[in-house]
């Protein structure tokens, strides 16, 4: 999989050029690039689940999906103060899972599961524009992510904790 510089954590889609507004600042590099620049190898994956989904199933839409959502996150999330607190705990919780997937044994077969049940159904909910239901059915991926992983997010504290269950 080719990544692009706006799956890159480290390009802020919110800062464009005041010369070329289709040119937006790479916190890496410290200068400004088109977000579908190919990514360099420093890149760090924003979408860390949706990321890890594409890259173990070598998805051909992967490009299309991880446009979408980060679109969505950027654009409709970030700019609602009512999902911070969801966006932060992904934050945390989106790494451990994606290096659970890319760790596992069954890494495939997971990855189909939460294609089929969280990514393309909430991937086609933002398309239609109800991003509520797009929200709650990725929201539900992870958490059923997070118990077949044995991952414990304890959403409740102020600063989420999140841990592996040991077995």
């Amino acid at each position: 999989m080719v990544y692009r510089c706006y799956d890159c954590a480290l390009m802020d889609l919110n800062d464009s050029s005041r010369y070329d507004r289709s040119q937006y600042y790479c916190g890496y590099f410290r200068k400004y690039y088109k977000p579908d620049s190919r990514a360099c190898r420093h890149a760090v994956p924003r979408r860390y689940v949706t990321t890890a989904v594409c890259n173990i199933l070598n998805l051909e839409e992967s490009d299309e999906y991880l446009k979408t959502f980060n679109d969505f996150c950027t654009n409709y999330m970030e700019n609602n103060a009512d999902y911070a607190r969801l966006l932060s705990i992904y934050d945390i919780v989106g790494p451990v899972i994606s290096s659970c997937m890319y760790s596992s044994k069954d890494k495939e077969r997971t990855a189909k599961i939460a294609l089929e049940t969280g990514i393309k159904p909430a991937f086609n909910l933002v398309k239609e524009g109800k991003n509520e239901d797009a929200i709650d059915v990725y929201v539900n991926m992870m958490k059923n992510l997070e118990d077949f992983y044995g991952v414990e997010a304890c959403y409740e504290l102020e600063v989420p904790v999140v841990r592996k269950r040991s077995f």
